[in-house]
């Protein structure tokens, strides 16, 4: 069978004259600004859904090789995916992490036959899928096939081969570098579609099957074609076996984290407002939109636990953007809640802009109480509590018992007699004790990720007030 321009779909074994070629300083050249272009691009990687070398450095030059098993009955070199043709393939890959990922993109392996070590592809395509592409309730999360998302294409230093050809070289295999930095994923299975577009001169583009030495099967891929839609990807050669599609996912475990700043103790009077309690910062690595919600307490001067009367009234937050521990804008709030009787109280910031890094500069501030519970309140509550029983004496003549009675009220009322009080002082502390961001955009609108807090808990400096 003779390759042909037009829309095939398999790269079919054929037997081509060997152009075996030198590995030049070039070629090792570009194979380093392929291992910095990935370590700048994409951080870690997070999943490899397959290999392709068979045989390490037994090419030409000390290239490696990605060797079609003919031994074994497989046939095909590569799947057609040029979007001219309507031609895609699809493979699952699975988010492992209970914080998902946020992907910076794909590497993906393609070819043109005879295109030489530069590469001649020009753009990739891709599409993420909740499900099997093209079966019922399977919907895109994101991407299309309209925008080319290609950063840079460069000779992988992998040669696809025929296993009785290995010195052949005119199957270079590029890697594809895609952006993908706009896509978050929680934890779960999700399906990569993608087109790879190229010179229109040469055939393909043709992606490899994921290649194990000795092995026939390798995955459970989809191949869209013209007039047949989805179906498995199988070998047409005698093995007829089920193909993997070899891709890289690039990316970060997702998350946020809250870092408390230091800050000295301050004083404040009853009934300030805006004491600032707590400067922090805040980061996320996620590109969707996010809302905080913070969690706050007041605690004892210690920091050990609840404070035995808060005197705060309400919480603020603000942003302190140069870090220096002061709100700046005192007259803008981001968020603002009461706080309870028991000195806690939540904080939403809606659409909170964290960012990666340092993060985000923010400030909690308290506005105060004018005054704490008066403390004869027992006693008088106590005195009312010996009116009962004194009804119910005096309706029984029990004369004696109510005289005893009697006297009892009146040393709790001595004792209770209000007199100016010595000035109480009140010292205390605000934390965030928890913290949560909620995905406020995109495909997965409400999902929640807690907030890694640095030390548990986020606990800002003692506050000394004077009641």
């Amino acid at each position: 069978m003779a390759h042909y321009r037009g829309a095939m779909h398999a790269d079919h074994a054929i037997r081509l004259s060997p152009s075996t070629r030198a590995f030049s300083h070039k070629l090792l050249a570009l194979v380093a600004v392929l291992i910095l272009a990935t370590a700048a691009f994409g951080q870690a990687v997070l999943h490899d859904n397959g290999p392709l070398i068979t045989n390490p450095g037994e090419g030409a030059g000390g290239t490696d090789l990605s060797a079609l098993q003919s031994a074994l009955g497989l046939d095909v070199y590569g799947g057609g995916v040029k979007p001219g043709n309507g031609l895609s393939l699809a493979d699952e890959f699975e988010v492992t992490t209970d914080g998902g990922w946020q992907l910076a993109g794909f590497e993906i392996p393609a070819y043109q036959t005879n295109s030489g070590l530069d590469s001649t592809l020009t753009g990739v395509y891709f599409q993420i899928w909740d499900g099997p592409p093209g079966e019922a309730g399977s919907t895109v999360l994101y991407g299309d096939l309209a925008v080319d998302r290609l950063v840079d294409s460069i000779f992988s230093g992998i040669y696809r081969v025929r296993d009785t050809d290995l010195a052949n070289t005119t199957r270079p295999i590029m890697t594809n570098v895609v952006a993908a930095d706009e896509v978050y994923l929680p934890r779960g299975t999700y399906w990569l579609e993608f087109q790879v577009d190229g010179d229109g001169t040469l055939t393909g583009p043709w992606v490899p099957p994921v290649t194990v030495l000795g092995e026939t099967t390798t995955g459970d891929a989809y191949q869209r074609t013209l007039g047949a839609g989805w179906n498995p990807w199988v070998d047409t050669g005698t093995a007829a076996t089920a193909q993997g599609v070899p891709f890289v996912v690039l990316g970060q475990d997702a998350g946020a984290a809250l870092t408390p700043r230091s800050s000295s103790p301050l004083a404040a009077e009853p009934g300030d407002a805006g004491v600032p309690v707590l400067a922090f910062s805040a980061s996320a690595n996620m590109a969707p939109a996010l809302d905080l919600t913070l969690g706050v307490v007041t605690l004892n001067h210690q920091g050990t636990g609840p404070a035995s009367a808060s005197p705060g009234a309400a919480v603020s937050l603000f942003l302190d953007a140069n870090g220096d521990g002061v709100a700046d804008d005192p007259t803008a709030p981001l968020a603002t809640a009461p706080l309870g009787a028991d000195g806690t109280g939540t904080l939403t910031l809606a659409n909170a802009g964290l960012i990666a890094g340092a993060g985000s500069g923010f400030v909690l501030a308290l506005d105060l109480k004018d005054s704490l519970a008066d403390a004869a309140l027992p006693v008088v509550a106590a005195s009312l509590a010996l009116l009962l029983p004194g009804w119910w004496l005096a309706r029984r003549g029990k004369r004696g018992l109510l005289a005893a009675l009697a006297a009892v009220a009146l040393l709790a009322t001595a004792c209770g007699t209000p007199t100016p009080p010595a000035k109480n002082s009140v010292q205390f502390r605000a934390a965030i004790a928890a913290a949560n961001v909620t995905v406020a955009s995109g495909p997965f609108f409400g999902e929640v990720l807690p907030v890694d807090i640095a030390g548990a808990q986020a606990v800002g400096p003692v506050i000394t007030v004077e009641y």
